[in-house]
């Protein structure tokens, strides 16, 4: 678990299924924390990866692009989402 200025991220790995539940506000302050986190997620090993953002209050565009970037990286490299 990670808590920076207002973001607290939690991650989680069960069953080749990644899970990062993100609460607070997720900034340009908070955005390499998130970054941290879904580096795990890019290993082989997990086959899926969900992110929890129900708690999530507020995000700026540094904070979406930590989520954005790695989403089209596993879309070149899966070809497409699986639900």
């Amino acid at each position: 678990m990670s808590a920076n200025h207002g973001l607290t991220i939690e991650t989680a790995e069960a069953g080749g299924t990644y899970t990062i539940t993100i609460s607070g506000e997720l900034d340009l302050a908070g955005a390499p924390a998130l970054r941290r986190a879904l580096a795990p997620a890019g290993r082989p090993e997990a086959e899926r990866v969900f992110l929890d953002m129900d708690g999530l209050e507020f995000i700026d565009s540094p904070g979406m692009q930590e989520i954005i970037l790695p989403a089209r990286r596993a879309l070149a490299r899966a070809g497409s989402p699986r639900p």
